[in-house]
Formats: structure tokens, C-alpha cells, sequence
């Protein structure tokens, strides 16, 4: 796509500069070449940006199944024995 974009882009600048032409064939000529780089550049961006969100998708995919499931490390585990400490003013009850 991007090639048939390139081609009427070259195509386009071609009769734009052409003598042949008459000035205001020329004009509308050089407007067109405008659009089509414009286009191919929103064209260039899109496909930029899906890339990306499936790059991303694809990695996000592959670390979060390699990741182990949430669980603390054993040094961070709470042991059930301690007590759970209290503000100092409140009373048990």
C-alpha cells in the first residue's frame, strides 16, 4: 500500500512540475501531491501504533505467563504465632 502511495506521490509531483501543463492543471496537481503525502503519513502512523499495541500485547502475554503466581517470597510471609498489635488507645474488649 505504502508503495502505490509512493508511486502516485512521485506521479503526482511529476505533473506538478511538468511544462506542458497549464498553471492552474499545476496547481491542482501540486494540492494532490500534498494530500497523498498527507495521507501516507496518517497511513504510516496508524500502522506504527498497531504494531506497537500488538508488540505489546504479544509481551505482556509471555511475561505474565513466565511470572509465578502472587505469592510472597518466605522471607515476607506473616507467621500466624504473633499477635496482631493494637493501637495504644484502645482498650481490648
Amino acid at each position: 500500500m505504502i508503495t502505490a502511495m509512493d508511486e502516485m506521490i512521485e506521479e503526482a509531483r511529476r505533473m506538478a512540475k511538468s511544462k506542458r501543463i497549464r498553471a492552474t492543471e499545476r496547481i491542482r496537481w501540486t494540492r494532490l501531491v500534498g494530500q497523498l503525502i498527507w495521507y501516507k503519513d496518517s497511513i504510516l502512523k496508524n500502522n506504527t501504533y498497531e504494531a506497537l499495541e500488538v508488540e505489546v500485547w504479544m509481551l505482556k502475554e509471555e511475561v505474565l505467563g513466565k511470572r509465578p503466581a502472587d505469592t510472597p517470597s518466605q522471607g515476607y510471609t506473616i507467621s500466624p504465632s504473633k499477635p496482631v498489635p493494637q493501637p495504644a488507645n484502645e482498650t481490648p474488649g
